[in-house]
This record gives structure tokens, sequence and C-alpha cells, in this order.
């Protein structure tokens, strides 16, 4: 299509050309008048010429733009692509950190995974991971976040995988210390990463934003691992005891990777 065009083009071209020379014969032969119409026809002749350039020139620049906008859009996803890794190797990064600084804290093996599944079984939600026995994975063993927080304990192993069951779970509960008061409680799940603290006698000092970690009545739990931090506090009249509540501080809607801390 386009060699036709210039084929088209050039014959144009050279039409016109043969054009003016006539025109300057012509203009040669009958003197001043004649050169002064020639010159008319000329600009005529020319004027056209001009026009074609020019619309040349602009088609030449949608193209350009194409052709820039394409290469903008690769070097856009580039960027994009770039920013993807450069996150997931913060993430792991982190986690590194977090699993050097466990390991040394509770003297433990730390084991890291990645979350492959999850499933609910009533109130009670599980995580698979993509570790198990044969990386040293037990049932027992505590499960903390790439930033340090408990949040579930490993309950089934088989060879190259296991089951986490979250401490949010209802069927979970553990003791607990809220900070910075040091009071002494019991935490049980209450489902999406959120938890209710009973046995705290109205009088103690409990407020929002307080940090709840792991207690050391725990057999199977190494204390001061943090869970969450106080999100309402509830006082009745009639009651002996408060009711709290706590949010675990883990971003569990966004996780791919859990640490686990090997226990036996």
């Amino acid at each position: 299509m386009q060699a036709r065009r210039r084929f088209w083009f050039k014959v144009i071209v050279g039409v016109i050309l043969v054009g003016i020379l006539v025109f300057l014969v012509a203009a040669e032969r009958f003197g001043g008048r004649s050169r002064s119409a020639s010159a008319t026809a000329l600009n005529i002749l020319f004027k056209p010429l001009g026009r074609l350039a020019a619309i040349s020139r602009t088609l030449k620049h949608p193209i350009q733009a194409i052709a820039e906008n394409e290469e903008l859009h690769f070097q856009l996803e580039n960027i994009s692509l770039d920013r993807v890794e450069f996150e997931r190797l913060k993430t792991e990064n982190a986690a590194l950190r977090t699993a050097l600084g466990l390991k040394e804290a509770l003297r433990r093996p730390v084991i890291a995974a990645e979350i492959s599944g999850e499933f609910n079984e009533g109130r009670d939600e599980y995580w698979l991971i993509d570790r198990g026995a044969r990386d040293g994975v037990s049932e027992g063993d505590v499960v903390v976040s790439p930033n340090g927080v408990l949040i579930g304990t490993i309950r089934t192993v088989a060879e190259t995988v296991a089951t986490l069951r979250l401490l949010s779970s209802s069927s979970e509960s553990i003791a607990v210390i809220i900070m910075p008061s040091g009071i002494s409680a019991i935490l049980r799940g209450d489902n999406n990463g959120e938890y209710v603290v009973s046995l705290v006698p109205e009088k103690s000092a409990v407020n929002v934003g307080d940090i709840v970690e792991s207690g050391g009545k725990n057999e199977s739990v190494p204390s001061g691992l943090p869970i969450g931090s106080v999100v309402n506090v509830e006082h009745r009249a009639a009651e002996a005891f408060q009711d709290i509540r706590v949010k675990t501080t883990a971003p569990l809607g966004s996780l791919d990777r859990v640490l686990v801390i090997r226990l036996h």
C-alpha cells in the first residue's frame, strides 16, 4: 500500500515538473508579460507541493507519537514490575530479620513458610503452609507473622505441608498479659483477627492502645510474643469484670508468608 502511494506521488511530481519546464520555455519566448503569467503559474503549481509536504510532516507526527507512547508504556510496565519485585524482596528481608531476632531471643529454630491455602471448620480458621515434617515442623509449634505477631499454632503435619489454626479461631484461648500495666488475663478468639479478653477486674487500668502479649502460664507458647492491641474497653456497673476487645497487629488479610517457631 505504501509503495503504491509513493509511485503515484512520483508520477504527480513528474507531471508538475514537466508543466514547470513548459511554462519556463513559454516565458522566454513571449517576454515580460508571459514571465509575469509564468510566475503566477509557478506559484499555483508550487502551492500544492508545499501543502503535500506539510501533510507528509503532519502524518509523521502521529506515527512518531504512537511509537513514543508504546515505548512509554513499555517503560512503565518495567517500572511496575521492578516495584513489585522490590516490595517482594523488602517483605522477605523483613521476615528474615524477624526470624533472626526471634531465633536469638527465644533460642529456638525458626522456619520460614509460604501460605498455600485456607479453609474454615465452623468458626475455626485454618491456613495451609508449604513446610512440613521434612522441614522440621511439628504439631504444637507456634506461628508468627513476618513482623513477629503471634497468629496461631500448628495442628496437623504432613511430610511437606502443615495446617495451622489461627489464634482468632473461637476454639483458641491463651493466657496473656496486658501491657504496660502487667495485668494477667485470658484471651480467646472471636474470628477475623479479633479477640475477647476476660477475667480483667473492673478496677484494673486498661486503656485503648494497650499491647497484649502471650503470658508465661502457657506450656506450649513462649511468653512475651505480641498478639494485638486493645481497641475497646467497656465498663458495666453491675459486672465485676471489664469487657475488652483486642485486634491483631498482624496484617492477616495480606500475608503470604509466616514464621514457624519450633518448640519440639
